[in-house]
């Protein structure tokens, strides 16, 4: 407590110099409520400067984050949204928005322009403005997607998330259709990519942060750090091991048309699950005795897990591909200005 009393008032010689960040990749999905995206934002954020004076518990928050040595561990870098044409074009949100952070300032007209106004303004307040060379977060990108299809959401979802499998990626599970989150958590899983997947336990739609929250949080965080802390809700999902079992199986039936059921089993055993799961994979497997040989929809199920662009094994081509495919924009940092990528 003494300590962090001590640096509570150091906020005001936060160097206007970027700092060392190690930076996380943000998914979401993107619909007419704002909010979904920058409430959890807000506190990964303010938790960002809670740490950077010292707080143990917002320390502990990233204490999974970045590597050795490197300041403000698990701030966020990119913010990749993916979307609807009419949000990319400018829809304006259904409800009016307020903040709780900021009563009295309006963010602007259209969703983008306000996600990026909000949380400018957010950073700068909280004197973490300058976080990298280009400001208080590298790059937001907006990827088109048709939000009510999971045929389209998923491969383009799966490619991006694919190719950032490198990166830090933490994942938000609640702002996007459902075919969007579903496909957000489906390739995450599968591809055992995220950190985290990461909701707020917060009900109202019309708020661009969070209901406990006061203008001095801005500058004194700690009294609402626990109640920041019991907001932030993880869905503990880190790979649903299907994914295993239909790859090996694939290796099997790759040179050779029958298996015997032993190997099936041990395939099984080895994932964790009992031998009841043959039930469920009875539509996609023909099951003769001790041989087990795939039916049509195997081949089916194992492209669908693995749909995605060709050629985007790495996040260059993703990009490269999102943009000749034209589905790739680019919010500009400073100004929140949508353009092509």
């Amino acid at each position: 407590m003494l300590f962090y009393e001590a640096l509570k008032g150091a906020q005001i010689f936060i160097s206007s110099a970027p700092l060392r960040a190690v930076g996380v990749y943000h998914f979401a999905g993107l619909g007419t409520s704002p909010g979904a995206v920058t409430s959890p934002l807000t506190i990964i954020y303010i938790l960002l400067k809670s740490a950077k004076l010292g707080d143990k518990r917002a320390r502990d928050f990233f204490r999974h984050s970045g590597e050795r040595g490197q300041e403000l561990k698990g701030a966020p870098e990119n913010l990749i949204l993916f979307t609807s044409r009419d949000v990319i074009n400018g829809m304006k949100p259904k409800n009016q928005l307020m903040s709780r952070l900021f009563p009295n300032k309006k963010f602007g007209d259209n969703i983008v322009e306000i996600i990026h106004n909000f949380l400018s303004n957010l950073t700068e307040a909280l004197g973490l403005s300058r976080i990298y060379d280009e400001g208080w977060i590298k790059k937001i990108y907006l990827v088109e997607v048709d939000h009510l299809k999971f045929d389209d959401c998923y491969p383009k979802v799966n490619t991006f998330l694919y190719a950032c499998r490198d990166k830090e990626c933490w994942i938000n599970a609640q702002a996007g259709s459902n075919p969007i989150n579903t496909s957000l958590i489906l390739a995450g899983s599968l591809n055992l990519i995220s950190w985290k997947y990461y909701h707020v336990r917060q009900t109202s739609i019309d708020l661009l942060d969070l209901d406990s929250l006061r203008q001095d949080a801005l500058e004194d965080p700690q009294p609402y750090i626990d109640k920041l802390l019991s907001l932030w809700g993880e869905l503990e999902i880190f790979g649903l091991g299907i994914h295993d079992v239909l790859r090996r199986l694939n290796d099997l039936f790759s040179s050779r048309a029958r298996i015997n059921i032993s190997e099936l089993e041990k395939i099984l055993e080895e994932n964790g699950l009992s031998r009841i799961f043959l039930r469920k994979l009875e539509p996609y497997l023909k099951l003769q005795g001790d041989s087990v040989s795939k039916s049509e929809r195997f081949d089916k199920l194992l492209q669908a897990f693995s749909n995605r662009w060709a050629q985007a094994d790495n996040s260059t081509e993703a990009w490269r591909l999102a943009r000749e495919k034209g589905i790739l924009y680019e919010v500009d940092v400073t100004t929140g200005e949508v353009e092509k990528a």
